[in-house]
C-alpha cells in the first residue's frame, strides 16, 4: 500500500478500440508486487546485472543517436559538394560551348580551343593504349603550344577526311605530350577508324577542339559515395564534422580579412592533431600551417613547389 501510495496515482489504461479498461486498483496491485518482488526476490547480482543492462541499453542509444547524426551530416556534406560539383561541371561545358559559338577561328586558336589544321599519325602504344602523334602545320608553329596545352588536357580529334565513303566519327583524346609542333594524344585501345590503312599517305587531316572530360567529376562522386559508407577514414570523417562545426562570425567590416575566416584556427588545429594520432601521414610545421590556414578561410592561396 505504501509504494501504492507513492509511486501510482489513479490511472486507467484503454485498449485502442475504447470498450475495455483496466482500473486503477488492479494497476496499484500489479505495481506493489513486482516492487515486493524485486525488494525481497532478487539477490544483488541480479539487481546489479540489471542495472548494468539498462546502462548498456541507454549506452546504445545514445551511441545510434550519435551515429544517425553523423551520418545525416556525411549525407548532407555529401550531396552539397556533389551539387556543387556537378554544377561547376555544367558551367564550365556551357562556357566553353558559348566560346565556340562566338569565338572566330584565330580566336579560337589563339586561345587554345581548337587546332584546325593538323595532321593525325600512329605514335606508339603504351600498356595497350594507343597514342596518336598529332603535328601541326607550318603556319603554327610560332603558336608555342606548350602554352596552350599540357599533358591531361582533353582533346576531341575530328577527321576531317571520310574513310571508304563514310564519315569517320570523332574520337576523344588525352594529351599525354606537347611539343613544339605535335600532340601525342592516347586514344583508347584502338586505333581512330582509317588511321592505320593511311598512315603512309600523310593524308589523315584532323581538328582537335578542346573538350572537358567527366572522369574528374566521376572520380569525386566515387570519392564522396565511399564517404557515404564510411569507408574514406577518419581524416574524412573529422573533416565533416568540422565543416558543421559552429563557424566564427563574418560580421565586419567590409574588406576585413574576417571576412574571409571560415573557422577558428585553433578548432582546425585541435582537429588536425586528433586525426594526426591516428594516420601514419605525419604533417610537418610547413604542411600543418597551409592546412590550419587552408580550412580556417574560405579561400586560401598556397604556393610551393612541386608536391604542394
Amino acid at each position: 500500500e505504501n509504494h501504492g501510495r507513492r509511486g501510482v496515482t489513479r490511472t486507467e489504461w484503454t485498449e485502442l478500440d475504447g470498450q475495455r479498461t483496466i482500473g486503477a486498483n488492479m494497476w496499484r496491485s500489479l505495481v506493489i508486487f513486482v516492487a515486493v518482488s524485486l525488494e525481497s526476490g532478487l539477490s544483488l547480482r541480479t539487481r546489479t546485472s540489471l542495472h548494468v543492462a539498462r546502462s548498456s541499453v541507454s549506452s546504445q542509444r545514445e551511441t545510434h543517436s550519435i551515429e544517425h547524426t553523423y551520418q545525416q551530416l556525411v549525407n548532407s556534406y555529401s550531396s552539397l559538394w556533389q551539387n556543387l560539383l556537378q554544377r561547376e561541371f555544367q558551367d564550365t561545358a556551357a562556357e566553353l560551348r558559348q566560346r565556340r559559338k562566338t569565338y572566330t577561328r584565330l580566336q579560337l586558336e589563339s586561345s587554345g580551343l581548337a587546332i584546325f589544321s593538323a595532321t593525325a599519325s600512329p605514335e606508339s602504344e603504351l600498356y595497350g593504349e594507343k597514342i596518336v602523334r598529332v603535328t601541326v602545320d607550318d603556319s603554327m608553329g610560332d603558336k608555342k603550344l606548350r602554352n596552350k596545352f599540357k599533358a591531361g588536357d582533353t582533346l576531341l580529334i575530328t577527321p576531317q577526311i571520310s574513310f571508304r565513303g563514310k564519315e569517320i566519327v570523332p574520337r576523344e583524346g588525352i594529351v599525354t605530350d606537347v611539343g613544339t609542333d605535335y600532340i601525342t594524344l592516347g586514344v583508347g585501345n584502338s586505333w581512330p577508324v582509317g588511321l592505320m590503312e593511311l598512315r603512309k599517305h600523310d593524308s589523315y587531316r584532323v581538328r582537335l577542339d578542346r573538350s572537358l572530360s567527366n572522369v574528374p567529376l566521376k572520380v569525386q562522386r566515387l570519392a564522396l559515395d565511399e564517404l557515404r559508407k564510411e569507408n574514406a577514414g577518419v581524416v574524412a570523417r573529422e573533416l565533416v564534422q568540422l565543416f558543421y562545426k559552429q563557424n566564427v562570425s563574418l560580421k565586419s567590416d567590409q574588406n576585413s580579412e574576417k571576412d574571409y575566416v571560415l573557422h577558428d584556427e585553433q578548432l582546425v588545429t585541435t582537429t588536425l592533431d586528433e586525426v594526426s594520432r591516428d594516420i601514419e601521414f605525419k604533417p610537418n610545421e610547413s604542411q600543418r600551417e597551409a592546412v590550419v590556414w587552408a580550412l580556417s578561410r574560405r579561400l586560401g592561396l598556397i604556393r610551393g613547389p612541386p608536391g604542394t
